[in-house]
């Protein structure tokens, strides 16, 4: 399904394309590829969050209910095979792979981030204040962006295993994102406002847009390649802004989904975005 702005044809929506779509109502997982067929396999628990491998083999997941222990599951698409990974005490609230699809990293609501060599079995956890809502984990992988439900954004750093944090928000953030050179960091929660901070040092922790103009709590978020930031959430829209202009009307474009965006992302390419809504 396609839609597209006839003014600004380089705004094109392209819904379901190539995703892993999880759903967070059922323990079943599907994934959706416009070349390949449908693969769907089942899991212990409601599934919240899942990542695709680079090379398109592999699928991370995770998530929770009552349930437990809580376990990240790799999933081979080719043999069928599953692989039970870190385990947390709580849900699993996001998962990514790292550097050449040989770990992957989850965060929980246990109020931790682990990271599990596949290779070589190995988990290391950091722990942090509140519980941790999602991550980013981006080349060359060195450092952990995390969001919690106390407000703050965390940089830890997993060499020198250190870790600085910032107020972001007065209530629980629930999705963040960074550019590809982690220049600035987008985050969205429950008080259904949209900041953008610059994490470079030393301007680490400084605002430089903010968007509060939401009809309900932010469940998803994505910053593009270049100055565009996109969003939605619990009222069924997806909101896209160029983050160059500071005026609040000047939203680019704006759809209704029939249900509550749970997650959308950014075709780099062709300047798209693949959304998908829960």
């Amino acid at each position: 399904m396609i839609f597209k702005d006839r003014n600004n044809s380089f705004f094109t929506f392209t819904l379901m394309m190539c995703l892993a779509v999880f759903l967070v109502t059922s323990v079943h997982a599907s994934f959706y590829c416009y070349k390949n067929p449908t693969h769907t396999f089942t899991y212990a628990h409601v599934v919240w969050d899942g990542k695709l491998s680079k090379d398109e083999t592999r699928v991370v997941y995770g998530g929770g209910d009552y349930l437990e222990p809580y376990k990240v599951v790799v999933y081979d698409l080719k043999s069928k095979e599953k692989k039970f990974c870190s385990v947390h005490e709580e849900p699993i609230s996001s998962v990514g792979w790292g550097l050449h699809d040989r770990s992957i990293i989850s965060a929980s609501e246990d109020k931790t981030v682990c990271i599990f060599d596949i290779q070589e079995k190995k988990s290391n956890f950091f722990q942090y204040e509140g519980a941790v809502n999602d991550l980013i984990w981006k080349e060359p992988y060195k450092k952990i962006f995390s969001a919690t439900e106390n407000g703050k954004i965390y940089q830890t750093d997993i060499e020198k295993i250190t870790s600085e944090s910032f107020q972001a928000d007065t209530k629980s953030i629930n999705a963040i994102s960074s550019t590809n050179e982690n220049r600035c960091i987008a985050a969205g929660g429950d008080s259904r406002v949209v900041r953008v901070w610059d994490i470079r040092m030393p301007y680490f922790g400084n605002q430089i847009n903010e968007y509060n103009d939401v009809g309900g709590c932010i469940r998803a978020i994505d910053l593009s390649s270049t100055h565009y930031v996109a969003f939605g959430g619990d009222d069924k829209k997806i909101y896209v802004y160029d983050r160059r202009k500071d005026s609040e009307d000047l939203l680019v474009r704006e759809f209704r989904h029939n249900q509550g965006i749970n997650g959308l992302s950014w075709q780099l390419a062709k300047m798209e975005t693949a959304v998908y809504g829960i």
